[in-house]
């Protein structure tokens, strides 16, 4: 049962992942003048094989992306970008999720070492 509860918990990591990546995506590309429209009811990452390092790697990516274009960004465009606000409301949503989880395993794993660098 544990190990099919990590299994699970990993998986739903690996979603939670990927959808961030969906939406802050579209957030860039919309940011970088691109169709605003929404490309997927499911996403477009949804079903992308990857492992953890790669998705890291990808978020990693995409932060550094939208950091260059919000630095471009004056105050009164931003406010107009409303979406964009609730798309970036709706990732910090799944980022705690992410971290509730990190914090749950490494509560029942104690010899694991800490991931999270802010703690260091």
């Amino acid at each position: 049962m544990t190990i099919q509860c990590v299994v699970h918990s990993r998986r739903k990591l690996a979603d939670l992942a990927r959808h961030i990546l969906d939406i802050e995506g579209h957030v860039a590309r919309e940011l970088a003048g691109g169709d605003p429209s929404w490309t997927g009811a499911n996403g477009t990452q949804a079903n992308v094989e990857a492992d953890a390092g790669v998705l890291a790697e990808r978020l990693e990516e995409l932060g550094e992306t939208l950091e260059g274009l919000l630095s471009q960004v004056v105050v009164a465009e931003l406010a107009r970008l409303t979406v964009a606000l609730q798309e970036f409301d709706h990732c910090a949503m799944h980022y705690g999720q992410m971290q509730l989880t990190r914090h749950l395993w490494e509560g029942a794993h104690p010899d694991t070492a800490s991931t999270y660098l802010h703690w260091r």
